[in-house]
This record gives structure tokens, C-alpha cells and sequence, in this order.
């Protein structure tokens, strides 16, 4: 009962001592997640407000195209008119209407009956299809674009012209018009932006297709979409209330811009209201396409954010272990030990029982300034450990006697760590400089040099992790065997040496954080 009540006063303790600085560590986690989260929403608001930006400007572009060869063929029929009326014969109107179809281009010329029949310059006649409303429009002296299909044909766009009706051929026509094939249309509006992965499309206010941009030419593609709306209403992603303010800004004629998904692909969406019979020109772009520089610089920011943050969070946890085992330090630095061992009489026992004779042992000034060195064989003690017979003297110069059996057993860690320092020495000097001197003459081996030499500092610290931890191992493995403390006293030592590890994982990630910084910062210069 008496442990159970021991333990849980223990655990108590433990809550208590660590409840700072946890509450801490949360509230910069909070406070940092905080920052970035603003600052990421505000990146992708902006990647998207300049993106449909700069979507609305090249579909602008094709807007205007497409208004000039509508204004275009509209006065070319204008002067065919004219030239209807001064015309002297049939067969000078046939000649004149084949020269003009050359020159323009165009997939044929017609003479148009209200009802949709029609009749080439050479006598050919056929039918533009049923188009409800193309008498109505027809009757009140309107020029007319239409979507149609002639038998065997592809799609075409035929714009009409009832200025001046007649007959030819023996055909009454109530208009005039000229035909081009869709992909014609198309070709003459693209402005080959992203490459050919943009999907452009003129539309009616109700969503019927009336250019589409991935249509075949010649037969017309088996994905041919008939509707946009309905395209989108069946397989994308937008949500009924998203819809039906698309489908009110296409009856209004508003410009705008969305981000979906369709068929699985997340595409912007612009468009706008051409000033055509209603028509509204859209386009559909790859999200992944259009922002394939900015998503670079956007990931690049996020990686040097997500750095500086973890830098951060990592400086604290540093600084919260340096208080960490001071504060321990000082707690059991004021408590004297039953045994009345000084730090450095502790330390001789325990080379004693190892049968280690030649390392001196040594007082050097300061707090926490211990150390054993490896050449000259002397452990030296601090002020507060070298004379002082307290739990934390104890423990410390316990810890630093285990250095010292480490190299008398050959401890492998140990070893290693002393075969890089030399390394570790000349990066730590010269990483800076290197990298200095890289940033100032644009010269990314220097740059690499110097980010690979401050590795060694990180690979140092690496390597001084389980020497370190194994050294407190043994100072508390011999202060229990040799009974230099107490059991309660013995909890007292383990507290300042466990503190006193944290420092040295503190100091890992420290340089961890700040190689993956120099990374980050100037190794994505190469890209550039």
C-alpha cells in the first residue's frame, strides 16, 4: 500500500513538473498552427484569385476573336447584299459567290429559306436543320448565327443575313448566309494557351453546346457534350446551391469564374457573356495545369513555413530542457546525500571499482561546466559538483566517471564520436563562410559544400545521443551498486541525469531543424 501511495505521489510529481511546459509547447503548437493556417488560406485565395485572373484575359482574348469573325462575316454578307442588287446574272452571282468562298475560307455559301432549307451558289440544296425560332428572327430583320448539321456534314456555324430575300435558281430564300465548319471556328478563336489541355466551349443561357472545342471535325467525338450544364449537374462535383447560381449566371449573362471536379479532374472554370445571340464563351483548364509554376513556389512555401515552424517548436523544446536540468540541478544541488560522498569522491569510487588509475580528477569553475577529457584523462568538476556532497554532485560526477569507463572498456559510441570530431570541427567552422560566399557568387557547390559540412554537426549530435544516455546508465548502475545514494536519493540523481539527456536530444533536433532549414532555403535555389 505504502509503494502503491509512493508511486502515485511520484507520478503526481512528475504531472505536476512537466504541466508548464507541456501547456507551453500547446499553446505555441496552437499559436503556430494558428499563423499558418491564416497564412496558407491566404496563399490559396490568392493562387486562385490571380490564376482565374489570368484565365478570364486569355478567354477574353477568345471572346474578342470570336467577335471579330461575327462582325467580320456579318459585313461580308452586308456586301454580298449589295452586290445582289447590282448583279446582271445568275451566273455572275455563281462566279462572284465561289471567289468569295475562296477567299474566305468559308465551307460554303447559301441562300436560306426561312424554314431552314437552303441552296448553294452552284445549285445544291439542302437543309440547315429545323430552327424553331430562325423565321421569328428571320422576320424581324435580325442577322443570325446558328448552330447546324447538314446531312453527311460536320457541325457547322452559319451566320445568316435577311437583309434582302429573292429568288435564285428557282429558290425563294429569305436570307443570306455563309457556313464554316466548327473546328474552322475553333482553330480561328484558339489562342493555344496550356498546350492543348484547356476545353473551350460557346454555349446557350439554358447550357446547350454551341462550339465545343473537343469535338471532332470531321464526325464528331463520342463525348461530345450536348448540354454543359447537364454535364455538370451528372458528373461533377458542385453542390445543388453552387449550381443553380451557375446556371442563373448563365441566364443573367454574368461573367464569373468556379473551381470543380469533373470526371474526377479539379478544372477552373471561367466564363463569360459574349454579347452573341446570349451566347456565353467558357473554358475548362486543368487546375494541376495552370498553376504548375505557382503550385512550385506554393510548395516551396509551405516547406519553409512548415521549417521556420518546426525550427521554432524545436528552439523551445531546447530551451524548456536547458530549464529542464537546471532546475532539477538546483532542486537536488541543496539536498545533501546520506553517504556525505563529494561529487569528486564519488567519481574516484567509481574509477576505483572499475579498476581505472590514470585519470586524474580535476576542479574547473563554473555551473554545469563538467566534463571528462579523453587526451589529458581528467575529469573536471564544476563548483557546485567538485567539493559539494549533494544528490545532483553525485549524480553528475557519476555520469561523467561513466565517460571515463567507456574509453577504459572501449565503448564503440564513444570511439566514433571521437573519430568525427575533427570533421565536425571543420564544418561547423566552415559551413557558414562556404555558404556565404555560395549566396554572394551565385555558386551552388559552395552552397551544397557548406549545407553538407553543417551535416556533420547534425551526425555529431546523432552519434552523441547513446553515449550520452549509455554514460548515465552506468553512473546510475554504479551508484546503486556501490551504494553512494540512497534509494530516495538514488530518484533524485536519475531526474537531473534524465533531464540532462533531454539537453542533448534538444541539441538534435536543434541542428536536425536547422540542416532541414538550409535545405529548404537554399537548396531549392538550384531549381530556380
Amino acid at each position: 500500500m505504502a509503494d502503491k501511495t509512493r508511486g502515485s505521489k511520484i507520478k503526481y510529481r512528475f504531472l505536476k513538473k512537466w504541466r508548464r511546459p507541456a501547456a507551453a509547447l500547446l499553446a505555441l503548437a496552437v499559436l503556430l498552427g494558428g499563423i499558418c493556417y491564416r497564412y496558407f488560406l491566404f496563399m490559396s485565395q490568392t493562387v486562385y484569385r490571380e490564376s482565374t485572373s489570368h484565365l478570364s484575359e486569355i478567354l477574353r482574348k477568345s471572346d474578342n476573336m470570336l467577335n471579330h469573325l461575327v462582325s467580320r462575316n456579318q459585313m461580308l454578307l452586308h456586301l454580298w447584299n449589295d452586290f445582289l442588287k447590282n448583279a446582271s446574272s445568275e451566273e455572275q452571282i455563281r462566279s462572284s459567290l465561289n471567289e468569295m468562298q475562296k477567299e474566305t475560307g468559308c465551307a460554303a455559301l447559301y441562300f436560306l429559306a426561312s424554314d431552314g432549307s437552303c441552296m448553294t451558289q452552284d445549285g445544291e440544296k439542302s437543309s440547315l436543320g429545323s430552327q424553331t425560332d430562325l423565321d421569328t428572327q428571320l422576320f424581324a430583320g435580325e442577322d443570325v448565327v446558328v448552330n447546324a448539321v447538314l446531312p453527311g456534314k460536320p457541325q457547322m456555324l452559319v451566320f445568316a443575313c435577311p437583309e434582302m430575300s429573292g429568288t435564285y435558281r428557282g429558290f425563294a430564300y429569305d436570307a443570306i448566309a455563309i457556313a464554316y465548319y466548327n473546328d474552322t471556328v475553333l482553330n480561328a478563336i484558339d489562342n493555344s494557351a496550356f498546350e492543348g489541355t484547356s476545353h473551350n466551349y460557346v454555349v446557350y443561357p439554358d447550357g446547350r453546346v454551341v462550339l465545343d472545342s473537343e469535338a471532332d471535325g470531321e464526325n464528331g467525338s463520342e463525348e461530345s457534350v450536348y448540354n454543359f450544364l447537364a454535364e455538370l449537374r451528372s458528373s461533377s462535383n458542385l453542390s445543388d446551391k453552387a449550381f443553380d447560381a451557375l446556371s442563373d449566371d448563365f441566364a443573367q449573362g454574368r461573367d464569373g469564374s468556379k473551381m470543380l471536379t469533373l470526371h474526377g479532374t479539379r478544372y477552373y472554370l471561367v466564363y463569360e457573356n459574349t454579347g452573341i445571340q446570349d451566347w456565353i464563351m467558357l473554358s475548362l483548364v486543368p487546375v494541376s495545369v495552370v498553376n504548375a509554376s505557382m503550385d512550385t513556389l506554393w510548395h516551396r512555401t509551405v516547406e519553409i513555413v512548415t521549417a521556420i515552424a518546426c525550427l521554432l517548436m524545436v528552439l523551445l523544446i531546447a530551451l524548456i530542457a536547458q530549464l529542464q536540468v537546471k532546475s532539477a540541478f538546483s532542486r537536488y544541488a541543496g539536498v545533501r546525500c546520506t553517504s556525505g560522498l563529494t561529487g569528486a569522491q564519488a567519481a574516484q569510487r567509481i574509477l576505483q571499482a572499475n579498476g581505472i588509475t590514470d585519470v586524474r580528477i580535476e576542479h574547473i569553475s563554473g555551473k554545469l561546466t563538467d566534463h571528462f577529457d579523453p587526451q589529458a584523462k581528467v575529469i573536471r568538476l564544476s563548483d557546485e559538483v567538485y567539493g559539494v556532497a549533494s544528490i545532483a554532485a553525485v549524480g553528475v560526477a557519476a555520469h561523467e566517471a561513466g565517460h571515463a569507463v567507456q574509453y577504459a572498456t572501449d565503448y564503440a559510441p564513444i570511439r566514433i564520436r571521437a573519430a568525427i570530431i575533427p570533421a565536425t570541427r571543420i564544418g561547423s567552422n566552415l559551413s557558414w563562410p562556404l555558404l556565404i560566399a555560395g549566396l554572394i557568387f551565385n555558386w551552388s557547390a559552395l552552397v551544397w559544400a557548406g549545407i553538407l559540412l553543417f551535416g556533420l554537426v547534425t551526425v555529431f549530435q546523432l552519434a552523441t545521443l547513446p553515449v550520452e544516455f549509455n554514460a548515465s546508465r552506468r553512473a546510475l548502475a554504479a551508484i546503486e551498486s556501490r551504494n553512494l545514494l540512497t534509494d530516495d536519493e538514488l530518484r533524485g540523481a536519475r531526474s537531473v541525469l534524465r533531464a540532462a539527456a533531454m539537453t542533448y536530444v534538444a541539441a538534435l533536433l536543434v541542428s536536425f531543424a536547422q540542416l532541414l532549414r538550409l535545405i529548404l532555403l537554399y537548396g531549392n535555389r538550384r531549381r530556380d
